[in-house]
């Protein structure tokens, strides 16, 4: 997906081996999935699509750069969008070994998690980025879909937690999931991801009065928070989730 550019006269030197294309590829997903580092995430998402915006910001960052246009590249996104990690880990596999990577150059991709670099890239990118600030835009119909499936990923874990904190368990959220994380790892890595929002949802009042039980509860946050990433409020998140739903059982039909 990505390679770091060779100096000129450098050679290339020897090749990942395809378990250390695999060895890399976990590695980079798994900074990519980082719940306390979602930035580089939301960028992918965000400018993977439209290749005169990140094609220029890559080439200061000094990558060369194929994210446009490719099917590797739209699957990976789609991948990246549900935080599938095997998915991911095995496309990125897929990649590396077709477009090997010199082992000298291997660990530079690893430059791209770097802020004091994406500081720079930005400066040497001109004004590619000076756009004035336009109006928060709403989800789409589409993707209410979206919304019911991740709230359907989200119920399980939801309700393990009231459980458990209905328990006077001593545990924070944040550790109970990072323990579940192996048996749930979408969900978990989600809500991690979103963890400051969680812990707004598990006080809210309104939410409270929505549903009375763990499981009635757990149902009602995990709608609440399924539009996260798309900065929804609570309310509006549990609507749309809900005509998502009544979307999937109609087309269903």
């Amino acid at each position: 997906m990505l390679r770091r550019k060779a100096a000129a006269g450098t050679p290339s030197g020897a090749i990942l081996t395809k378990t250390e294309c695999e060895g890399l590829a976990e590695d980079f997903v798994d900074r990519l999935l980082d719940p306390f580092a979602p930035w580089f995430r939301q960028y992918l998402l965000a400018y993977a699509p439209y290749s005169k915006a990140s094609k220029p910001l890559f080439q200061a960052l000094g990558f060369a750069s194929d994210l446009i246009g490719s099917r590797f590249e739209k699957g990976f996104c789609d991948a990246l969008e549900e935080m599938d990690r095997p998915r991911m880990v095995a496309l990125l596999t897929k990649q590396f070994i077709k477009d090997p990577i010199p082992k000298e150059q291997a660990s530079a991709i690893f430059q791209m998690f770097e802020p004091s670099l994406w500081k720079q890239a930005l400066r040497n990118s001109g004004s590619m980025f000076q756009i004035k600030r336009g109006a928060k835009p709403k989800i789409p119909r589409r993707d209410y879909a979206k919304l019911a499936a991740w709230g359907d990923k989200l119920v399980p874990v939801i309700g393990k937690l009231l459980g458990e904190l209905e328990s006077g368990t001593r545990h924070s959220p944040e550790s109970l999931l990072e323990f579940w994380k192996k048996d749930y790892p979408q969900a978990c890595i989600f809500l991690l991801h979103h963890l400051s929002r969680f812990r707004l949802a598990l006080k809210d009042q309104g939410l409270r009065k929505r549903a009375q039980g763990i499981v009635a509860r757990s149902r009602v946050l995990a709608d609440a928070l399924a539009g996260s990433d798309y900065k929804l409020r609570f309310s509006t998140s549990v609507q749309r989730a809900s005509e998502g739903r009544r979307q999937r059982e109609y087309t269903s039909d």
